[in-house]
């Protein structure tokens, strides 16, 4: 049954916000990396919770391995980065408004290319 639900379609989690770029990306996943980004995205919403918001805390977490790109900011200026999901899928994402705002997510070379 989990697999399923987590499968369907993406569950809100506090202190995240999904980019419609993000629900494309969602839409073109497989089953399995659809229920990894929903694990991922659950780890990291509790970790938020816990430190209320705080994104400073994903870098501590070895296994999202969240880091700023060198070099990658938004129009408006804010750092994009990145944590991982699997050995080989990531999300890419800002900081707004007290959020994690998820922007892509897929393979390593596409998020990067993409962030």
């Amino acid at each position: 049954m989990k697999h399923e639900v987590l499968a369907a379609q993406l569950l809100t989690f506090p202190y995240l916000h999904y980019e419609p770029s993000l629900h494309k990306d969602f839409e073109k996943a497989t089953s399995q990396q659809r229920v990894a980004l929903q694990e991922a995205l659950a780890e990291a919403s509790a970790f938020l919770l816990m430190y209320e918001g705080n994104p400073n805390v994903l870098r501590e977490h070895g296994g999202l391995q969240y880091d700023n790109y060198t070099n990658k900011r938004t129009r408006d200026g804010r750092p994009v980065g990145h944590f991982r999901i699997s050995r080989g899928d990531r999300v890419s994402c800002t900081v707004a408004g007290g959020l994690l705002r998820l922007r892509h997510f897929g393979g390593h070379d596409y998020v990067n290319g993409n962030p």
